[in-house]
């Protein structure tokens, strides 16, 4: 049986790391991770952390720290090529943006069109650029990938899996001022276009940081458009529903759509991650595993999966042989009984 497993942490927000609360959190992730991962299966294990890495992505500190007190810790279970990951609003720099206000808020504000924002990202050292300065330097010196673009790239798991990993929080505030994002970012979609195209029979992975709510209506209607003509699964996270009325799962029209809850906002929050399984290159099963603060540990995330194991299944399309004979004999039945 040919086995691969994804590991999605969304939403970190490393900062203080405090033994208390983050710190807590983080280490029995990596209690529970060693539970969960098949040590003898390293090279088929993967990891995919779609956004928010740290708090506050205004320093070159706080991503050596994070590298220092999380990666090195994962690539202790996991290779280092194998992991990927895409920013999010919460690993830009704020005090770029303070620094260049006008600048960004014409660039927020501007009307571009699809092919005018994607030629405006080519430009070099814009406010984009900067303002992802310290996640860029990051990515390029700590994590072992030549294909690495801040707006968006590709990467082959194996011949037959290609994710796609977009930046979606290029127009974010991060937060500064209390401005809202939603509904108004927008994406670069010719390497999206590219990535697709390339990728005929392959199982494509999109994984971005925001919920596709957060797009302009035209980027919205541009990836919607994707996800019904070439792209199989779509992975976010942005989730910090406490209330549970988020769905993490959908699986309709032929598009798998998995949400990831936070690994860490505060221990008494809903904090959880997720791990993808692959039999025979197909997509088989999610597992969630759920922070429990009366537990003090992860254990099966039935709150996210809406299961009492936490485990979501997916049908097979492929036909077996056991299929196959089942479908035989019910034939060979229907005909008997007419």
């Amino acid at each position: 049986m040919d086995k691969i497993t994804i590991i999605h942490i969304s939403d970190i927000h490393y900062e203080f790391n405090e033994p208390e609360n983050q710190g807590l959190i983080i280490n029995s992730f990596f209690k529970d991770l060693e539970t969960q991962i098949d040590e003898t299966n390293k090279e088929n294990t993967y990891c995919i952390i779609s956004g928010d890495l740290v708090n506050k992505g205004n320093s070159e500190k706080t991503y050596n720290d994070f590298y220092d007190n999380f990666i090195l810790k994962l690539i202790k279970r996991i290779p280092i090529q194998n992991i990927f990951c895409t920013p999010g609003n919460h690993d830009l720099n704020r005090n770029e943006i303070e620094k260049n206000q006008k600048e960004h808020d014409d660039i927020f504000n501007k009307d571009f069109t699809e092919t005018e924002f994607n030629n405006f990202l080519k430009e070099e050292n814009n406010i984009i650029h900067k303002k992802f300065k310290f996640y860029n330097n990051f990515y390029n010196n700590k994590l072992q990938s030549s294909n690495f673009n801040l707006n968006g790239f590709s990467e082959v798991i194996v011949p037959e899996i290609t994710l796609y990993l977009l930046n979606c929080s290029l127009l974010s505030y991060g937060g500064l001022n209390e401005m809202d994002d939603r509904g108004r970012l927008r994406i670069e979609t010719s390497g999206l276009n590219e990535w697709i195209n390339d990728n005929q029979g392959r199982t494509k992975i999109l994984v971005m940081h925001h919920p596709i709510e957060y797009l302009t209506s035209h980027a919205k209607r541009e990836l919607n458009s994707m996800l019904k003509n070439g792209i199989d699964i779509f992975i976010s996270g942005h989730i910090h529903d406490q209330d549970l009325t988020h769905s993490y799962i959908s699986d309709n029209g032929g598009i798998v759509k998995l949400g990831s809850p936070q690994l860490f906002s505060n221990k008494r929050d809903l904090n959880g991650y997720s791990i993808l399984t692959f039999i025979n290159k197909k997509m088989d099963s999610i597992s969630y595993r759920e922070w429990i603060p009366r537990q003090r540990k992860f254990m099966k995330g039935q709150n996210f999966s809406g299961t009492e194991d936490g485990k979501w299944s997916f049908k097979r399309n492929e036909i077996t042989t056991d299929d196959f004979v089942t479908m035989k004999l019910r034939s060979n039945f229907n005909k008997a009984m007419k």
